[in-house]
């Protein structure tokens, strides 16, 4: 489980188009920080995801060519899943 979480956590990060550094500065966090997760040493946890898919929704806003519909679908869901409401103008 912890395999899948972590290779899925660092194929978000690369489907956004961020290195380790860009990901730490977006987090407030320290690179070592996103390493640790990467490589398993910090467990992947859902909040880790939920701030994935806040990222994925603001690429999607401020630049639609960086992001596909499927993953812009996908972090719409975990973002409403966690009590946020998206509101289309």
């Amino acid at each position: 489980m912890s395999d899948d979480r972590t290779k899925a956590f660092r194929t978000l990060r690369k489907k956004l188009k961020l290195n380790q550094v860009e990901l730490a500065a977006a987090f407030g966090l320290n690179v070592q920080a996103v390493r640790d997760i990467e490589s398993g040493r910090t467990p992947v946890v859902m909040l880790h995801f939920y701030a994935l898919a806040g990222l994925q929704y603001e690429a999607a806003l401020s630049n639609p060519h960086v992001i596909t519909a499927k993953m812009l679908t996908t972090s719409q869901y975990i973002l409403e899943r966690s009590g946020y409401q998206i509101v289309r103008k």
